[in-house]
């Protein structure tokens, strides 16, 4: 109800074309960015006015004010970049061999959210641990089926992933270097938005 709420507040008098091209919500914690202080004090104010119009309140011990990143929706959102959350990285690196399909399950949720939007090759990476234990293997015990198919280094290749500096540029709508690439296969299906050499997005999954 907090979130819808608080949607409907900032859509109030059909501001939302304006508002949410500056501001991201990720449950009940919002970011607003800007390209210049200026922008960003008049989106902020605009946002104020509705919040005290409307009796919402803000904790102040969880603000931050004009700083060129923060942590937001476990990503570190910067100027024109987003990047994984170090101690998170770190977190899903430092994870033990699980012993257990449902600690495999955890390992693979917690890569996928740090790996999927960075890594193009995420999706090929994940697909032989998550396909392992799947029909005829489903019902065959999980440490027979992983040293049969020798699961650790695949899983020791997803950790490494997850050490590697990994970032996405902001999309540039002027940009005539622009390239998407895509590819699919039984495994996996997997695409890349990429200007000027660098990573604007990555998508991926095992099928």
């Amino acid at each position: 109800m907090h979130c819808q709420r608080k949607a409907d507040v900032l859509q109030w008098d059909g501001a939302d074309v304006l508002m949410w091209v500056y501001i991201w919500t990720c449950v009940d914690d919002d970011a607003c960015g800007t390209d210049t202080v200026i922008a960003h004090i008049f989106v902020l104010c605009v946002v104020f006015d509705r919040f005290l119009m409307f009796g919402f309140t803000l904790r102040i011990a969880k603000c931050n004010f004009l700083v060129p990143e923060l942590k937001h929706g476990g990503h570190i959102v910067g100027c024109r970049h987003v990047k994984p959350n170090p101690k998170k990285a770190e977190k899903t690196s430092s994870i033990p061999e699980p012993k257990t399909l449902k600690e495999l399950r955890s390992f693979l949720q917690q890569a996928a959210w740090i790996l999927r939007r960075y890594a193009p090759e995420y999706a090929d990476a994940s697909s032989t641990l998550s396909s392992a234990h799947r029909k005829p293997n489903d019902r065959r015990p999980f440490r027979k089926v992983w040293e049969e198919l020798n699961l650790s280094k695949h899983f020791e290749r997803m950790k490494k992933m997850c050490e590697k500096e990994m970032i996405n540029v902001s999309f540039d709508p002027d940009c005539t270097d622009t390239q998407l690439c895509f590819d699919w296969s039984k495994v996996a299906i997997a695409g890349v938005l990429v200007q000027r050499g660098q990573i604007v997005r990555v998508w991926g999954r095992s099928c």
